[in-house]
C-alpha cells in the first residue's frame, strides 16, 4: 500500500514538474589577494635570561594543584592567581622595553595589530551576517514546501467539504526538522521534497478513508430517506470502519424502532440462514446486512417486516455495481 501510494505521488509530482532554479546556490568570489608579506630584521639580543625564565615558569605551572578541597587550598589558589596575574604584566613590561629600543619593530608590530583587529572585525561582522541570512534562506524554504502542502489540503477540502482531512498543526516544525543537519541549500531542498510527498502520502490516505466513510453515510441516508448522521465529519475523523458501521446500523434501528407500531405480522422474525434461504443462490453475512442498514435484534433475528427492504438494498448494490462496471469498461 505504502509503495503504490508512493508512485501515485510521484506520478502526480512529475505531471506537474517545473526545474527548479538553483536560487539559493552561489559560487562566492573574495576580494583581491594581498601582496604576500614579508619583514626583514637585523639586529640580536644582547643578553636574556628568558629562556632560563621560561622553563622555570612552565615548571612551577605544571606543579600547582587542581584539586582544591580545604580552605588553604582555595587561599593557595588565590595567591597562585595573583602571582600568575604579576608575572603576565612583567611579560608585557618586558616586550614594550624591548619594543622601545626598536622603533621601527614597534612601528611595524602596531601596524600589524591594527591590520589584525580590522580583519578580525570584518570576520566577525560578515560571519554574522551569512549565518543570518542562511537560516532565512532555509526558513524561507520550510516556509515554501509548508505552502505546497497547505494548497494540496485546501484541494481536497474543496473536493470533501467537510470530511477533508486537517492538515497536522505540527507541519512546519517537521518540515524545518527534516533539513536538520543538511549543510547545502541543494541538499536542504532533496530533503524537503522527500517531507512534502510524504506528507502528502499521508494526506491522500487520510482523505480516502473519509471518502469511504461520506460514501457509507450517503448510501445510508438513501436507503433510509433521511439523514441520520449530521455529525458524520465528526465520527468519520475519530472511528474506522467497522465502527461507523455499528454507528450507522444503531441509528437506522433506532429511527424504524420511532416509526409505527409492528403489527402481528410484522413482529415475526427471520434467522440470518432463513434469509440466505429466501434469497439463494445468493447469500450474506451479519456484517453485509449491517452495512446495508440492517442490524440484528437482540435476539439475533431480524424484523420479517425489513426483508422487502433487504431484497431492495441488495438488488440496488447489485445494479451500482453493474453500472460502475459498465462505466470502468467504457
Amino acid at each position: 500500500e505504502a509503495i503504490l501510494a508512493g508512485w501515485k505521488r510521484f506520478a502526480e509530482d512529475l505531471a506537474n514538474y517545473t526545474p527548479r532554479p538553483d536560487e539559493y546556490e552561489f559560487v562566492g568570489v573574495a576580494p583581491d589577494r594581498l601582496p604576500a608579506l614579508h619583514v626583514a630584521v637585523s639586529g640580536r639580543i644582547l643578553a636574556s635570561n628568558i629562556a632560563e625564565w621560561r622553563d622555570q615558569t612552565l615548571e612551577i605551572l605544571a606543579g600547582i594543584p587542581r584539586d582544591l578541597h580545604t580552605d588553604q587550598d582555595f587561599a593557595n589558589a588565590e595567591e597562585t592567581i595573583k602571582w600568575a596575574k604579576d608575572a603576565l604584566d612583567r611579560i608585557v613590561v618586558v616586550k614594550d622595553a624591548v619594543l622601545s629600543q626598536m622603533p621601527d619593530v614597534e612601528q611595524m608590530f602596531r601596524s600589524l595589530d591594527d591590520i589584525g583587529e580590522a580583519l578580525g572585525w570584518t570576520v566577525k561582522d560578515l560571519d554574522g551576517l551569512v549565518k543570518v541570512r542562511k537560516d532565512n534562506i532555509r526558513l524561507e524554504m520550510v516556509q515554501k514546501a509548508a505552502e505546497s502542502v497547505r494548497a494540496h489540503y485546501d484541494a481536497l477540502a474543496q473536493e470533501l467539504g467537510a470530511y477533508a482531512p486537517t492538515m497536522p498543526s505540527a507541519l512546519l516544525a517537521e518540515l524545518g526538522a527534516s533539513i536538520k543537519g543538511t549543510r547545502t541549500a541543494k541538499a536542504a531542498a532533496a530533503k524537503l521534497d522527500s517531507a512534502v510527498a510524504q506528507a502528502k502520502i499521508a494526506a491522500d490516505k487520510e482523505a480516502n478513508r473519509l471518502r469511504t466513510a461520506q460514501r457509507l453515510f450517503a448510501d445510508a441516508a438513501a436507503r433510509v430517506g433521511v439523514d441520520l448522521w449530521p455529525d458524520g465529519p465528526t465520527l468519520a475523523k475519530t472511528m474506522d470502519e467497522d465502527a461507523l458501521l455499528g454507528v450507522i446500523a444503531r441509528r437506522v434501528n433506532a429511527h424504524r424502532s420511532q416509526g409505527s407500531r409492528p403489527t402481528a405480522k410484522a413482529s415475526k422474525t427471520l434467522t440470518l440462514d432463513a434469509i440466505c434461504a429466501r434469497i439463494a443462490p445468493l447469500g450474506i453475512t451479519k456484517a453485509g446486512l449491517a452495512q446495508l442498514g440492517f442490524a440484528p435484534l437482540p435476539d439475533g433475528g431480524y424484523l420479517e417486516a425489513d426483508f422487502p427492504k433487504i431484497c431492495a438494498a441488495l438488488v440496488a448494490t447489485l445494479q451500482s455495481a453493474a453500472k460502475d462496471e459498465v462505466a470502468d469498461a467504457a
